[in-house]
């Protein structure tokens, strides 16, 4: 098995959508991950998170977030969670919705910014948390487009 094809949670999204993340080359892989990050944390409006704006101000200087950062990233990803199951639990369908794709959109944040993950599975499960941030993968289409 290639390292384009690792299995992953890529796998629930459309054959297209994961032709064209393979597509990528590895010496564009970041700059993908760059410009997806920046239409999630756009789309799910989550700019104004300050741990958002440090993670995205770091990783445009130097493609690097300080383990600090990611923490605080780490932290307001489970505070939408939390205000998520909160909303669930009072039946407020529209605001748990707000805060998944919120939490979503910070998992895809945590995934682009983790030195740990090599850069092909960092694009593969970005792109599949991309799609359940935006809730559908049309925008992300969009943005795999432009690197292949």
């Amino acid at each position: 098995m290639t390292p384009n094809s690792a299995p992953g949670r890529i796998d629930r999204l459309s054959a297209d959508v994961r032709g064209l993340a393979d597509r990528i080359a590895d010496d564009v892989v970041d700059d993908a991950l760059a410009r997806l990050a920046v239409v999630v944390v756009d789309v799910t409006d989550i700019g104004g998170v300050e741990s958002v704006l440090d993670a995205m101000t770091q990783w445009q200087a130097t493609r690097r977030v300080s383990m600090d950062t990611r923490k605080r990233l780490d932290a307001a990803l489970m505070q939408r969670d939390i205000d998520g199951l909160a909303a669930h639990r009072v039946g407020d369908v529209f605001t748990q919705r707000v805060h998944f794709r919120a939490a979503r959109g910070l998992t895809c944040l945590a995934i682009v910014f983790d030195p740990d993950i090599a850069a092909r599975r960092r694009i593969r499960e970005a792109v599949y948390e991309a799609s359940v941030a935006l809730g559908g993968s049309a925008g992300v289409v969009g943005v795999l487009v432009e690197f292949t």
